[in-house]
């Protein structure tokens, strides 16, 4: 792939415009007319990967509340047959449930966690199997559930605008009618 492919397809990504993609990549309109398909091409790769980087931090917001909501003090003491705390351990899947560790008076040690089940809440709502159901608009008549879905769309094509791309001194370079 060209540089200015790139450059003209990531900077119509960022601001929706040929005219700034063209500025970019310091290309004509002509230029942009001949590699229109190839930046249309590289646009549906950006896509795509914005798309799996939304599904990769929905990830991992979900496998922090899970450290959260199903992590207990058991996971981080360690006990003798009698009861009696022996050490401490700090499990890596674990760690995002500690909210806080502080040695206090003769090397006591105070361990706080998050709570739990405002993290399990959460996982219910992001799951769908809580759902709110708050009456504010319905004048005391049954409420109707709805359910919203995010959804990526692909990129719409460029809407060609006549343009005029100046350099720094003011001369026209390209211009599109």
């Amino acid at each position: 792939m060209l540089p200015a492919v790139e450059k003209a397809s990531q900077a119509y990504w960022i601001t929706g415009s040929v005219t700034a993609a063209l500025a970019a990549a310091g290309r004509s309109y002509q230029w942009y007319r001949n590699h229109q398909d190839e930046i249309q091409q590289r646009l549906a790769v950006l896509s795509e990967k914005s798309l799996e980087n939304l599904k990769a931090r929905r990830g991992r917001i979900v496998a922090e509340l899970e450290a959260i909501a199903y992590a207990g003090i058991e996971d981080f003491v360690v006990l003798d047959p009698s009861g009696q705390v022996t050490g401490l351990r700090f499990p890596t899947d674990k760690r995002s449930a500690i909210q806080m560790v502080q040695v206090g008076k003769g090397g006591a040690l105070k361990l706080s966690l998050f709570d739990r089940l405002r993290a399990l809440d959460l996982l219910a709502r992001i799951s769908g199997l809580a759902v709110d159901r708050v009456d504010v608009t319905s004048g005391g008549k049954p409420i109707q559930p709805i359910s919203i879905t995010y959804e990526v769309i692909p990129m719409r094509k460029p809407v060609e605008t006549p343009v005029s791309v100046q350099d720094g001194n003011g001369a026209v370079v390209a211009k599109q009618d």
